[in-house]
């Protein structure tokens, strides 16, 4: 994935804004050689509200923040959907997940301008296609089909 040195630092400069250094560090190293991890993955979809792409992206850098200060992975952000998980990033866990209390928080926060969904079950987690850190959730789809019936200012756990 990363075939030099300016790739690397790079992606050590990028990820240093979502995650710990330690993390960052974990994860590049031997990056390419990791396989899917089967365990238990927390997700949270996050849907941000914004009328330009300026509000949007403020309030996806927002979601990002509060996710990684609390020990989760940003695994995504697709427009104004957001997927953060916990439990998936390599090397000792400095934080115990706690994704309720993230969600909690990211309502504190984002109020009426975000929606959420979230979820826990078995999964796979690591090197997704080889090129994507990130979860796979058997039942991701009943985690869309709940984040399309939700209003901004709602919260929802998916039971899976």
């Amino acid at each position: 994935m990363f075939d030099s040195f300016f790739q690397k630092r790079a992606a050590k400069k990028a990820l240093a804004k979502l995650v710990s250094p330690q993390a960052v560090a974990d994860c590049l190293a031997g990056f390419e050689n990791q396989s899917l991890k089967e365990g238990q993955v927390e997700l949270i979809l996050a849907m941000v509200r914004g009328d330009t792409a300026d509000l949007v992206s403020e309030r996806v850098r927002k979601v990002a923040q509060i996710g990684t200060q609390r020990g989760a992975c940003v695994d995504a952000a697709i427009g104004p959907l957001v997927a953060i998980s916990l439990g998936t990033i390599p090397g000792p866990q400095t934080q115990v997940p706690d994704r309720p209390g993230l969600v909690n928080e990211l309502r504190r926060h984002l109020g009426e301008e975000v929606k959420i969904v979230h979820a826990a079950e078995r999964g796979h987690f690591g090197l997704i296609g080889g090129r994507t850190w990130g979860a796979i959730l058997p039942h991701f789809n009943a985690m869309l089909e709940t984040m399309t019936r939700l209003e901004f200012g709602q919260s929802e756990e998916v039971q899976l």
